[in-house]
């Protein structure tokens, strides 16, 4: 569909949050959820993007309402949606794939991003603060390479989530990866639930610490995607199966009974102990 610009703001070096009128979207979205989006006419770059939804707005007095795009310029096509003016016209899809799951009754949780890895997570502690009573403790561990790579924190304290910063070059919080404040972290808060976005590298250190605790975790995963509906298959992923078939692994070797999976239909949200990181490789 075709979508109106309303405003593309600058919130540091490279970075951007694009706003667009999507009053088919926004009402339909869960956190987690994702967009394929063209901001280009041509064929260069010849396919669209995926982005995740950062969160949804709503202006009364108008009746209008779209959703927020947080983006990083890395490449040709961010470059073109940087130059993007409200006026414009997009063409983007969405919502796609399953998005976060919050659990009935949910008091605590960790929300782990790295990174644009913080995109999907405002609009999830909003959520769960929205539909959950009592007011669930909720806290935000973010990590960058430096200061300047740590967005909307201050969107967090304004919701009362606790916030724990960690950066590469030590300007600002822990001095190195987010992952490290977790082994301190987790056993003196013992959250219900962690929630976590950003590189995979980092996925699989969250869903090791998870597992050793035994506290469900869910991840988003990122992928390159051609289409985002699930036909061309460029996205797969290799999880475990719930119940492995008798006989043979469907590889007829691994001792892991797996299973492809779509990330832009059976995710970008899936439970930690599903995904086999590294395609099985240590």
């Amino acid at each position: 569909m075709e979508t109106l610009v309303m405003d593309n703001i600058q919130l540091g070096p490279n970075y951007f949050c694009l706003r667009l009128l999507c009053p088919e979207i926004a009402p339909a979205y869960q956190p987690g959820q994702f967009v394929m989006l063209r901001a280009w006419a041509g064929y260069d770059p010849l396919l669209p993007r995926p982005f995740a939804i950062h969160q949804t707005w709503q202006r009364q007095d108008q009746e209008q309402q779209g959703i927020d795009i947080l983006y990083q310029v890395v490449g040709r096509g961010t470059r073109l949606m940087a130059g993007l003016k409200p006026g414009d016209q997009i063409y983007l899809v969405g919502p796609l794939g399953k998005g976060f799951i919050i659990p009935e009754g949910l008091q605590s949780a960790f929300l782990v991003g790295g990174g644009m890895g913080i995109a999907p997570l405002l609009a999830l502690a909003h959520k769960i603060i929205r539909d959950s009573r009592p007011s669930p403790k909720l806290s935000l561990l973010l990590g960058g390479k430096g200061k300047e790579d740590l967005l909307r924190v201050k969107e967090f304290i304004e919701l009362k989530v606790s916030v724990h910063l960690a950066t590469e070059d030590g300007s600002v919080g822990h001095k190195g990866l987010v992952t490290e404040m977790l082994p301190t972290i987790i056993p003196r808060q013992r959250p219900q639930v962690i929630y976590a976005s950003g590189p995979e590298a980092m996925l699989k250190k969250i869903a090791h610490e998870a597992s050793y605790y035994e506290i469900p975790c869910q991840v988003s995963l990122e992928r390159l995607m051609a289409c985002g509906i699930g036909a061309c298959l460029s996205c797969v992923t290799k999880t475990r199966l719930a119940q492995p078939p008798e006989g043979l692994s469907p590889d007829g070797v691994s001792p892991t009974p797996f299973q492809y999976q779509r990330v832009c239909l059976d995710g970008p949200v899936f439970e930690a102990q599903e995904v086999i990181w590294n395609n099985g490789a240590e």
